[in-house]
């Protein structure tokens, strides 16, 4: 079930669209208008905390329908979403680890419902939220743990096999997805 985008959602959607049909790097062009876009909607609130899920969430959504619809490629867009939304919650102080789950959650049910391969999406974002979170200087453990779990959310979200097919992905492509996976099962 498809959500409606709100405000930035619709603006991360718009920048993408206006300048994926000319570069030729899309996982950076979309890590750069989104963690701009990230860092413009949440340095602005006086409550970092209170918004992150919500921003996160939309401007995930926005970026990666910007992407689709502009013919790029969808796991591009994705990995460049992630790291975007790492780059934008670190420089305004907020919480890696939860923008990390919302993002793997909403890249997979997004990807999902655009069609594409639910796996290689879990695998795209939670790869590239655990490089960015290393680059950035966070709780890479954390941000593995909130990431994957995200992405067997998302999953669910899409039905169907989706779920397995994004374990046994993460389990043979993440280091310490088994553990979260095991965990979870607890």
């Amino acid at each position: 079930m498809a959500h409606p985008l709100g405000e930035l959602g619709k603006q991360a959607h718009d920048a993408l669209m206006g300048v994926l049909g000319t570069a030729g790097d899309v996982a950076g062009t979309a890590a750069q208008t989104v963690a701009d876009t990230t860092k413009t909607a949440l340095g602005g609130t006086g409550d970092v905390a209170e918004k992150l899920v919500a921003v996160v969430s939309d401007v995930t959504r926005g970026a990666i329908e910007g992407a689709a619809e502009a013919g790029a490629s969808t796991l591009d867009g994705i990995r460049g979403v992630a790291r975007g939304v790492i780059e934008g919650v670190s420089q305004v102080g907020g919480d890696l680890t939860t923008a990390a789950g919302e993002v793997a959650s909403t890249a997979v049910s997004e990807a999902g419902e655009t069609g594409e391969d639910t796996a290689e999406a879990a695998k795209a974002v939670v790869m590239s939220l655990i490089d960015a979170t290393r680059e950035v200087g966070g709780d890479v453990g954390a941000v593995t743990k909130s990431a994957v779990t995200g992405a067997l959310k998302g999953a669910g979200e899409v039905g169907g096999t989706a779920v397995d097919a994004v374990k046994d992905v993460l389990v043979s492509s993440v280091d310490g997805a088994q553990e979260v996976i095991d965990a979870a099962k607890d």
